[in-house]
């Protein structure tokens, strides 16, 4: 065999450099995995593992004298290709260098060599432990002009109130305040509940300015019943000033306020056409000023709101004042209620309440589809990535709530039914969105000769899941099962497999539509048919187009292999094992039966029937076939020829179906072409009678 054209290359020196021009990568095999090894919960970070040749020291990377030293260590990106195809590209995660016992630089004698074993993104992203903070506060936390943030989602038994931004001054309470105490607005995590007498205080850091906003979050145990004004929300200013947002049964009022209590200025306004307090709510006060006039405006908008409230008013004022501190006091109407994320911005400019930052953050970007919403969780952590698909027929999602960065994008995986994996070209991670996993045209045709050996049928139970709940990550809940299906079904056996249950969870915009998700996860998980767990393919032994072929498939994509059984065998590669030594390679495919990615399409007739069977013993020479369909909805196309069924393990083609007869059993005498996979037999009344590649509806 020829020797592989392989190039090994590190990158350093702002260039990829290539080691096997001299000579350093040794005989023993460059191994590569990428994709899953099976259809398991966690996505598999590629991996490569090769050894170079290290005589001459240069691959410990501490040796002084080495020319990588101080330019390559840990996660020094590495690319291997054959030819001018790149087969993975992953970082370095260790260099372990040994030696024989006889080893010798002068004379020369034995070997030493250096151990590489390499890693996609996903290999450190998997070790991020770390809950990301909620969407709302890793919004406000962009803003470089912070004064003070301070969410309010500390842990139970807190002794402060934690200021992530400004000076990093804590806020300080007295009194009873239950932290974590309720579950926050959908942009936030868990919050705090303020208790009779309770006083929280925070200190803003100081800045001289002639304008500012502050914003803060409640949400009351009940909505005010008397004309009484009680206080929400409270500032002080450099200039001693006080300003003071309330409410009772019909209005919000603001009253600013100079420090011997003369009011400068009051704002009114209703919020019973407006809000509901009892939901959670974003309160935004701003204060500019401008030729002697001040001016004061109150803005707010409940969780989810269409539109954004507000009013103002002024006072004659050289000056605002600059913020210094604020205050929430536990009486009358804010007893028991949850307040988070007081903040403070010398930027008056900010638009804090109705740019879509501002509304989706506070709403835990409710609505995002699954391709934005890994965009925007790969930008915000600095991550390299790609999509491919439809970015338009993503999934729609719930709220994004506190969780670790890869939980986060496992629930983007499953909400989507799409895959997450390290690209082959660049050290980035790819999201696979669903509707590129439908009906596709495969990417390797293969043939029997094409493969070492013939791959093994397994008929097992490893994939079935006839009892399937989709867990929404609010609590809600679906279930869908199948009782019915010969093999698959839940009832007992020799009618059915028993009972296999799977929980699949999922955070989605519409909880009503969590029976769509069980329904299709269910569908996906009764194929019934065998598996070919792993194809293997000898890339030296296989066609020059066989082989491009082969280099082109990647996670997600499909193979088939014709001329094995009575069935073209259409596999859905789950990952892959690429073995490349220096005179031979090869591809080990992990695969799943594709026909779960089999979908129906309007106007198509991929549509099955569920109660059609023969009505009438067929010989094997017979031409006709009589067919009973007990339920009317599935009565078979007779303008769609043609197509073709699947009658006890015979395929045949419709070549023309005739018109129903009867009041049901309804009847259609199709003209057939027998034995299209190579099986012709005798058909007895009864056998049930199928579209031979059946479709399932998708989300």
């Amino acid at each position: 065999m020829a020797k592989q054209k392989v190039s090994v290359e590190l990158f350093y020196d702002g260039v990829w450099n290539d080691i096997v021009l001299d000579d350093d990568v040794l005989s023993s095999a460059i191994v590569i995995k990428r994709g899953q090894g099976d259809e398991s919960s966690a996505p598999r970070p590629a991996t490569v593992t090769l050894r170079l040749a290290n005589d001459d020291d240069r691959y410990r990377t501490s040796n002084p004298l080495s020319p990588l030293y101080g330019k390559a260590g840990r996660n020094t990106p590495i690319r291997v290709s054959v030819g001018t195809s790149v087969r993975v590209t992953a970082e370095v995660s260790s260099w372990a260098t040994d030696q024989t016992r006889d080893f010798r630089r002068t004379p020369r004698r034995g070997s030493a060599w250096c151990d590489i074993q390499a890693g996609g993104l996903l290999q450190r992203v998997g070790q991020w432990t770390e809950v990301l903070q909620s969407p709302i506060t890793r919004q406000l936390s962009s803003y470089s002009s912070s004064l003070g943030l301070w969410p309010f989602e500390d842990d139970d038994g807190s002794a402060i109130l934690t200021n992530v931004a400004g000076s990093l001054v804590s806020g300080t309470f007295t009194g009873n305040i239950d932290f974590r105490g309720d579950d926050g607005s959908e942009g936030s995590d868990q919050t705090l509940i303020v208790g009779s007498g309770a006083s929280l205080r925070g200190t803003f850091k100081s800045v001289s300015t002639s304008g500012w906003q502050t914003l803060f979050h409640a949400k009351l145990a009940a909505a005010p019943s008397s004309a009484t004004y009680s206080e929400l929300f409270a500032l002080t200013l450099s200039n001693g000033n006080t300003v003071r947002w309330s409410i009772n049964n019909a209005n919000y009022q603001v009253v600013t306020a100079s420090s011997d209590g003369t009011v400068l200025s009051t704002v009114t306004v209703l919020w019973t056409s407006t809000t509901d307090p009892t939901t959670w709510v974003r309160y935004r006060l701003k204060m500019t000023v401008s030729a002697g006039t001040v001016s004061v405006e109150p803005a707010w908008y409940d969780e989810n709101a269409a539109a954004v409230y507000g009013t103002s008013g002024t006072y004659a004022a050289a000056a605002t004042g600059a913020l210094r501190g604020w205050s929430i006091q536990g009486s009358s109407w804010t007893v028991d209620a949850a307040y988070s994320h007081v903040m403070g911005t010398s930027d008056s400019t900010l638009n804090l309440t109705s740019n879509y930052d501002a509304f989706a953050s506070f709403n835990g970007y409710d609505g995002e589809k699954t391709a934005a919403r890994w965009v925007r969780l790969m930008t915000e952590n600095g991550l390299n990535y790609q999509y491919d698909g439809d970015f338009g027929t993503a999934a729609l999602m719930g709220p994004q709530k506190s969780d670790t960065l890869p939980e986060l994008i496992r629930e983007i995986r499953d909400t989507e039914d799409g895959l997450i994996y390290d690209s082959a070209d660049e050290v980035e991670i790819t999201l696979r969105l669903r509707d590129s996993r439908y009906n596709q045209t495969p990417k390797l045709e293969l043939f029997a000769g094409d493969m070492p050996a013939l791959p093994r049928e397994v008929t097992d139970d490893l994939d079935i899941s006839n009892v399937v709940t989709a867990q929404q990550r609010n609590g809600g809940s679906a279930t869908s099962r199948d009782d019915i299906t010969p093999f698959v079904g839940t009832a007992p056996p020799p009618d059915g497999a028993g009972e296999y249950r799977r929980t699949v969870n999922v955070n989605i915009f519409d909880e009503n539509d969590l029976s769509l998700w069980s329904d299709w996860y269910l569908s996906r998980g009764t194929v019934d048919l065998p598996r070919f767990p792993q194809v293997e393919v000898n890339m030296d032994a296989v066609s020059a187009s066989t082989r491009a072929a082969a280099e082109s498939v990647n996670i997600g994509d499909v193979i088939t292999i014709t001329g094995i059984r009575e069935y073209v065998i259409r596999l859905n590669v789950l990952g892959y094992t690429e073995t490349i030594g220096t005179h031979s390679r090869s591809i080990v495919f992990t695969c799943a039966p594709d026909q779960q990615f089999v979908i129906a399409l309007y106007d198509d007739a991929r549509y099955d029937s569920a109660s059609s069977y023969s009505a009438t013993n067929a010989s094997v020479a017979a031409t006709s076939l009589v067919i009973f369909t007990t339920n009317f909805g599935d009565v078979w196309s007779t303008v769609d020829t043609p197509y073709d069924i699947l009658v006890a393990g015979e395929q045949m083609t419709v070549k023309t179906m005739g018109a129903v007869t009867g009041t049901g059993p309804y009847q259609q005498i199709a003209t057939v072409t027998r034995g299209v996979n190579g099986i012709v037999k005798f058909i007895n009344a009864g056998d049930d009678v199928h579209i031979a590649t059946p479709g399932r509806y998708a989300l």
